[in-house]
């Protein structure tokens, strides 16, 4: 079967009444949010940073018809963020959540950060799992590629992998790493070396664009502006799985990238992060 995964982190971030928001324009992004996924027409949406259950409802309501089944939960600490992760699909799926052990200190009083593990029976019956995911970025103080934050990753990565080691069948990965060529490098190699490939990089070589643009008028003025242009969202796969024709790449493309919210005199992308649309061929069952 062919099937067709997009993944977004949606930087919907929006807390003291709307006082606070690293990504501007919250309101109107979101209400164009749900058409543009659909445009794409997937069959599997993972989605990063979004906190708010109306802000979920809201998605979850545009999306009903083509992807009727969705994965999300809501934990939140005493005074803190829920739980920012959703996936939306055509296939019937059951998830469980799972809380990173390693975090920032501010992350872990203040949010509910880890992955969610779904498994998916697709149309031929075969099941198989998507990991979706979003890795420190360092909390409201540390810069996301110093040394102690790229270790708090590596942790976060390899609880990941354990996970996703675990799956029976196969395993995808998808989501915000905040790593990624030239960007906090290594956190990046430990996931191909645990025996991952990621799905942009091999149809498109490691010099193939940015999910993450400093220049985005959405991230001109947030925290963090000084940081380099990064290709940071991610779909991978196992090699294994590439080997045995389980899964077979068909293609790779980041999206979102044209500013089409209308925001005063001018416009916006629909998210701070640009989106990745991979499609496959799928195999489940292969041997």
């Amino acid at each position: 079967m062919k099937l067709r995964l997009v993944t977004l982190n949606a930087g919907l971030l929006d807390i003291l009444y709307h006082k606070v928001a690293p990504a501007p324009h919250v309101k109107e992004r979101l209400k164009l949010l749900p058409a543009q996924l659909l445009s794409l027409q997937p069959q599997v949406v993972a989605l990063q940073e979004i906190y708010r259950e109306e802000d979920r409802r809201f998605v979850l309501s545009r999306l009903q018809e083509a992807l009727p089944y969705s994965a999300y939960v809501r934990r939140r600490p005493l005074l803190g963020l829920e739980n920012s992760l959703m996936v939306c699909s055509a296939m019937p799926l059951e998830y469980r959540f799972e809380r990173f052990k390693s975090g920032t200190i501010d992350e872990r009083l203040l949010g509910q950060y880890g992955f969610i593990v779904c498994r998916i029976r697709a149309r031929d019956g075969g099941i198989w799992s998507l990991l979706n995911v979003h890795t420190t970025a360092g909390g409201l103080w540390r810069h996301p590629e110093s040394p102690p934050v790229d270790l708090i990753r590596s942790r976060q990565i390899r609880q990941l992998l354990g996970a996703a080691e675990a799956e029976p069948g196969i395993s995808i990965i998808s989501g915000d790493l905040n790593a990624g060529p030239r960007v906090s490098e290594a956190n990046f190699c430990q996931v191909e070396e645990a025996g991952f490939a990621s799905v942009h990089d091999l149809l498109h070589g490691r010099d193939s664009g940015s999910t993450w643009d400093p220049l985005n008028p959405l991230n001109r003025d947030g925290p963090h502006k000084l940081c380099p242009p990064q290709r940071i969202d991610h779909v991978f796969v196992r090699s294994r799985d590439l080997a045995a024709h389980r899964i077979v790449p068909l293609s790779s493309t980041i999206c979102f990238l044209d500013p089409i919210v209308p925001v005063g005199s001018g416009y916006v992308t629909i998210s701070d992060h640009y989106g990745l649309s991979v499609e496959f061929e799928l195999n489940p069952t292969a041997h």
